[in-house]
C-alpha cells in the first residue's frame, strides 16, 4: 500500500463539477481498494490517495489526463501499512482560499525529503481534526 499527496491548480467553472468529481471517486474508489481526502480552495487541488500501488498510480495518470486539473505536482509519496482515510472512498474539505495559501509553500517543498513517518503523523492529525469538525 501506498499513500500519494498531490498538489494540482483547478480548473472548475461550479460546484458541479466539483460534485462530479467527488461523486466519481466515491463510487469507483472502492473496487480499487483507493480511499483518500480531496481539499479544494482558493482554485487548487490537494489529494491524498491511499492504496495498492497499482491502482493509486493508475489514478494518479487519470488525474495528469483530467481536463479539470492543470500543472498537477506529487509533494509526498511513501509506502503505507495502514490507510489513515479507510472510511472515506473519497472525503472532501472545502477551504477558504485565503486559509488555503500554505499549499504554495507545500508546493515549494515538494523536492525535499520528508521522513514518512512524521508524513503519517502530519496526515493522522488532519484526520482528527476533520473527524473533531464534523
Amino acid at each position: 500500500m501506498i499513500r500519494l499527496l498531490y498538489l494540482s491548480q483547478a480548473k472548475l467553472a461550479a460546484d458541479e463539477e466539483l460534485e462530479e468529481i467527488l461523486g466519481a471517486a466515491r463510487r469507483n474508489n472502492p473496487a480499487l481498494a483507493v480511499t483518500g481526502v480531496l481539499i479544494y480552495g482558493g482554485g487548487w487541488y490537494m489529494q491524498l490517495l491511499e492504496g495498492p500501488e497499482h491502482s493509486v498510480f493508475r489514478l494518479y495518470a487519470k488525474i495528469i489526463d483530467d481536463s479539470r486539473h492543470s500543472d498537477p505536482r506529487v509533494i509526498h509519496v511513501t509506502q503505507a501499512s495502514d490507510a489513515i482515510f479507510r472510511e472515506w472512498s473519497m472525503g472532501l474539505v472545502r477551504q477558504n482560499p485565503l486559509e488555503f495559501e500554505h499549499v504554495a509553500a507545500l508546493k515549494a517543498r515538494r523536492l525535499e525529503t520528508v521522513n514518512s513517518s512524521v508524513f503519517a503523523e502530519t496526515l493522522k492529525e488532519f484526520s482528527r481534526r476533520l473527524r473533531a469538525s464534523d
